[in-house]
């Protein structure tokens, strides 16, 4: 299981809570819905670190415009679920072969060669999370002297006329509980609505130059402190992993998908990772331009389709390194070849 950040409030509901109820009575039918709030916030809870993990630490973070972000993974349960996919065997299907690479021992037993064999392997299914967003801003006409209003709200349109409603209204307000501790639910006009959808579209990836990487670097460590310093210094080590091997380059979301990376190591392989869950990294067999330019639901499409499911386990920068040595020497001119 892993270790979620303590926070000073009650994290989920088992069922939608009163306050919840009342404001859906309020509704004018054929309205749309959001799950939101404003909240009080003290310059003491700020310095505390209560709300660390949405990058607010000290009253200049509380601006008056809007800033989006995809909720620490390691916050809780079901922020966690909202930010990472769930990998299943498909055990109703058959099996295939599945080419894996590795390395062997040489017949004098003194060295390593790379190898290629088939393993009879599960289809699986990659279910791919809501990522839903939170959205915040300061309400500069409404603090008090007992603090500074921000108002929360998870960036999703929820429709009460869908079947599955109140299951994801109750999966928002409880990414809203986990994160910010009160929750509400207000009418959403339909122009908003299509406005969030088109943001929330695909991860709006963007290269990084050294200095854009310290930072976005720097926003994971703060979202990460409360587990202590010993799970960012994992994250770093797992990235400068990465640019060991030398990529082409590395993308990151520009939508508020903090820990997303996309790394581009050569034609027809890149890695999808997300650098705040340490579970596994996704190696997919695909131009790197071509996935950048994918929707999220069809990214995620595609992730489930023919990837190398690296998990973090001792030896995974080996299989890695594996994996992207055979890719460029795929692509290497071999002799006598036109460049």
């Amino acid at each position: 299981m892993p270790r979620y950040s303590p926070l000073p409030w009650k994290k989920t509901f088992r069922k939608l809570p009163p306050l919840i109820e009342g404001g859906l009575a309020k509704l004018a039918p054929g309205a749309l819905c959001a799950v939101g709030c404003t909240k009080l916030i003290t310059e003491a809870e700020l310095a505390a670190g209560a709300y660390r993990h949405l990058c607010l630490e000290t009253v200049a973070d509380l601006a008056t415009e809007l800033r989006v972000l995809l909720p620490s993974p390691n916050v809780g349960a079901v922020s966690h679920a909202n930010a990472v996919p769930e990998e299943q065997a498909r055990k109703d299907l058959p099996k295939y072969a599945k080419l894996m690479h590795g390395r062997a021992p040489s017949w004098n037993g003194e060295r390593l060669h790379r190898t290629r064999f088939h393993r009879e392997v599960w289809q699986r299914e990659l279910l791919p999370p809501a990522l839903s967003l939170l959205g915040f801003r300061r309400l500069p006409d409404h603090g008090t002297e007992a603090g500074f209003a921000v108002h929360f709200q998870v960036q999703e349109a929820l429709d009460p006329s869908h079947p599955e409603f109140r299951d994801t209204l109750l999966r928002c307000v409880n990414l809203l509980q986990e994160n910010v501790g009160a929750v509400g639910v207000h009418s959403l006009n339909h122009a908003e609505a299509d406005a969030w959808r088109g943001l929330s579209e695909d991860f709006g990836w963007s290269p990084l130059d050294e200095a854009a990487t310290e930072a976005v670097l720097a926003r994971i460590a703060q979202r990460s402190a409360g587990r202590g310093g010993g799970e960012f210094r994992l994250m770093r080590e797992r990235f400068d992993c990465i640019r060991k091997l030398e990529p082409r380059r590395i993308l990151h979301s520009t939508r508020g998908f903090v820990g997303y990376f996309l790394i581009d190591y050569c034609d027809n392989l890149a890695v999808f990772e997300n650098l705040e869950v340490d579970n596994a990294l996704y190696v997919i067999r695909a131009d790197a331009n071509a996935l950048g330019r994918m929707s999220r639901k069809e990214l995620f499409a595609r992730v489930g389709e023919d990837v190398e499911r690296i998990v973090h386990t001792k030896d995974w920068m080996q299989q890695l390194d594996n994996i992207v040595r055979l890719a460029r020497d795929d692509q290497s001119p071999r002799e006598g070849e036109m460049i």
